[in-house]
């Protein structure tokens, strides 16, 4: 026999054995890789080489694993078996495996586990990602000592039993992110984990961090918490970290969180990066005691200023983010003396300019400012509203000395330079004046009104140069209201609204309402300001503003007459009420009314105000039957009616039942006696009475009222009325047309006629 040639072939065939690959597998012996993929197969490879030392299993129809499909691979290093469904696994599945040093099973659909599976192993990685386990029995690691990192994140754990993972003694990172756990493993017994270093518990619904939460790690250094709440906001108690002093890393972002404790992390000196943002808060907690801190971020909060934050203590700080929050101004000193500051976010506030002393107090750190990251340019200031006036002189040289700070910055106002690229902007716009009030109504120092009407003001402001003019109204009892810088901007608050153009609206005036109005102009250069004083009381006095009306009005009141106002139609709830437009065609009309009672209007009925568009007609509803009323009709934005508050009036009463019929005969017997009269008659007055009869009102306006009796008349609108309550003769009419000569017309402030009396 030929012993040689024997040897050869067996040779050959050992040979053609080790380099063979099963089917649907990709096989590099150099590599020592075999890598396993598709639906086709249905049960697991055989004759896997056996020098086989990295082996990946994915997407497969394979649904168990037993202990003999591993076992002729004795040099297996790194297993992954991965995207399963209903996978089952044997108990002594790893057995024959005893240099694993990585077991990778995620996505499997896994509900448990066999008990003592990986005892003897000396596996420093199991990764159980994205399976079904419901709970980590203490028994699954018993006998592995050896596992550093466990991945147990996406499965549907509502617990961890608390002397699970004592059998692992040299665990560093832990991961238990998004699952049902609302407290950390440990916290009930405090057994502690003393080799955890990195603790992740992102997207559980936790809800709340009480005293000393994480106390079963002591040593942890790198602790997320992203997203730890359920459908509300994560409440956080002084005490949750105060037994994690080793702590480099905290994540608090996207909680919700609307305070945190200020003195939280008072024993939490070691942290180097605080993640705060996502969160809604609306002041910052202290930071003083990091002095490792070199990365802070709380953009995404709702902060509309820095004033209790400071880097004194922070001297390694590198970033600081507090992107997409309202800060509208920052303390100049903020960031001075941090020599390592390289990056800095302010875009998306409401930040108008930056002052000189704030950039000069960056100091050394312009020299490493870093406004690009990956190739892209870094935009730190864009989407703030900065008015590009005067005060933006120290910008505009900052990023005219580094342009890559220039990169969409943009200028917000004034308005023609909207969208203009901060480096680019002409200095000679950045000349400010100071600025001045070119129109304002009413063009007095003071004003009265009558209770339940609408105040309407108004104040332009220029300036010869383009920088941005601010203005803003000062209301009695010290209370201010910007006008908004929109275009077409308003902001309205409870009754006071304000308007882009200047418009002051107060609704339904009150006597507390009374008081000084002051509009004030200001932008870095200096302010101007103009004031009126308004009175608001239940009656106007004629005879106070009788000429302060007429300053104002003068020749030009008639373009704002309402030459007519009548009642065209009663109902029991209802009245209908016609005017003549103004000469001026004006589309906007108030219309106000009030109850009456007996002789004045009743203070305990509030008056209520209606604004109607383009007509000339309205009809009130849902009154009282049988009650009387007054109804005023005003012209939205003239100065004799809106701004004084003079406005036509009518009294309406409506109908109910009569008392004695639709008729009452009245027969009043006079009998005169003495030597100058020598006349005894009767009048018999007959008139439809109804169950309330309200006094006459005149219909009046104070302009272009003579004080003195003049010989011209200007077609007096007069109606012959008798006052029910005295028997008095009165007239009732139009003042600005009625200037009939030597007599003087004024308004009894009771009952609201007009007597007619000869100088």
């Amino acid at each position: 026999m030929n012993y040689s040639a024997v040897l050869f072939f067996f040779a050959v065939l050992a040979k053609l054995g080790s380099s063979f690959c099963p089917q649907n597998c990709q096989c590099s012996e150099a590599k020592k890789v075999v890598e396993c993929q598709g639906k086709e197969l249905i049960s697991f490879p055989t004759r896997i080489p056996e020098w086989t030392k990295f082996l990946s299993v994915e997407q497969t129809s394979i649904s168990n694993l037993e202990e003999n499909h591993l076992k002729q691979l004795p040099e297996l290093l790194i297993f992954k078996f991965q995207k399963h469904k209903n996978l089952q696994l044997g108990s002594n599945l790893f057995r024959n495996n005893p240099k694993l040093t990585s077991i990778y099973l995620r996505s499997n659909e896994i509900k448990n586990l066999q008990r003592r599976m990986f005892e003897g192993l000396a596996i420093d990685t199991l990764d159980l990602t994205s399976n079904k386990l419901s709970e980590f029995e203490n028994f699954y690691l018993e006998g592995v000592k050896s596992v550093k990192r466990l991945y147990l994140q996406s499965n549907q754990l509502v617990k961890i039993e608390d002397d699970s993972l004592t059998f692992v003694n040299n665990l560093t990172d832990l991961y238990l992110n998004y699952n049902r756990l609302k407290n950390a493993p440990g916290t009930r017994t405090v057994k502690a984990h003393v080799s955890v270093e990195v603790l992740d518990m992102s997207g559980n619904p936790i809800n709340f961090l009480g005293p000393n939460f994480f106390g079963g790690f002591p040593n942890v250094r790198y602790l997320y918490l992203e997203h730890i709440v359920n459908d509300s906001n994560l409440a956080v108690h002084e005490r949750a970290f105060e037994t994690n002093s080793h702590i480099q890393k905290l994540d608090l972002s996207n909680n919700f969180m609307l305070r945190i404790p200020f003195k939280i992390f008072e024993n939490n000196r070691a942290i180097q990066i605080l993640n705060m943002n996502g969160n809604r808060l609306s002041v910052i907690p202290n930071l003083e005691f990091m002095k490792e801190l070199q990365r802070v971020d709380f953009s995404d909060n709702k902060l509309d200023g820095l004033e209790t934050l400071s880097f004194k203590s922070n001297k390694l700080l590198k970033e600081a983010k507090f992107r997409q929050n309202l800060i509208e101004s920052i303390d100049v000193d903020l960031f001075s003396n941090l020599a390592f500051l390289s990056k800095l976010d302010l875009s998306h506030n409401k930040i108008a300019s930056l002052p000189q002393p704030f950039l000069d107090s960056l100091g050394g750190s312009l020299a490493t400012f870093q406004f690009s990251y990956a190739g892209e340019k870094w935009n730190w200031l864009d989407n703030n509203p900065l008015n590009c006036d005067c005060a933006i002189k120290p910008l505009f040289a900052y990023v005219n000395r580094i342009p890559d700070a220039a990169v969409g910055v943009t200028c917000e106002y004034p308005t023609p330079l909207k969208g203009v690229l901060l480096g680019n902007l002409d200095k000679s716009v950045l000349n400010c004046v100071v600025p001045r009030i070119t129109s304002f109504y009413p063009e007095t120092s003071h004003a009265q009104m009558v209770v339940g009407q609408v105040m309407e003001l108004l104040c332009v402001a220029e300036s010869d140069s383009a920088e941005y003019v601010h203005v803003e109204w000062i209301l009695p009892r010290d209370r201010h209201y910007k006008v908004p810088q929109d275009k077409d901007g308003v902001l309205q608050i409870g009754r006071v609204t304000t308007k882009n153009d200047g418009t002051l609206l107060v609704y339904n005036v009150q006597p507390a309402d009374s008081g000084q109005y002051t509009c004030l102009a200001y932008n870095q250069k200096g302010k101007s300001e103009k004031s009126v004083s308004i009175n608001v009381t239940e009656y106007v006095n004629e005879q106070d503003t009788q000429q302060f009306q007429c300053d104002i009005c003068e020749d030009d009141c008639t373009k704002y007459k309402i030459s007519e106002i009548k009642v065209v139609n009663i109902g029991y709830e209802t009245a209908t009420i016609d005017w003549m437009p103004t000469e001026l065609r004006q589309s906007e009309y108030y219309i106000s009314y009030r109850q009456f009672l007996g002789d004045r209007p009743n203070s305990r009925s509030p008056a209520k105000s209606i604004k109607i568009n383009k007509s000339n007609n309205y009809t009130i509803s849902g009154l009282n039957p049988n009650t009387a009323y007054i109804v005023c009709v005003q012209m939205a934005g003239q100065p004799c009616h809106e701004l004084i508050s003079f406005s036509h009036c009518v009294d309406v009463t409506t109908l109910g039942a009569n008392k004695l019929g639709s008729s009452i005969v009245l027969i009043f017997i006079g009998f005169c006696t003495g030597t100058l009269f020598g006349l005894c008659g009767c009048i018999t007055l007959i008139f439809n009475k109804r169950q309330h009869t309200p006094p006459t009102r005149a219909k009046y306006k104070m302009c272009q009222l003579d004080e003195k009796p003049n010989n011209r008349t200007s077609g007096a609108f007069v109606h012959q009325t008798v006052n029910t309550n005295s028997g008095e003769r009165v007239q009732s009419f139009d003042i600005a047309h009625a200037q009939s000569a030597g007599d003087i017309m004024y308004p009894d402030i009771y009952t609201g006629t007009v007597r007619s009396k000869r100088f």
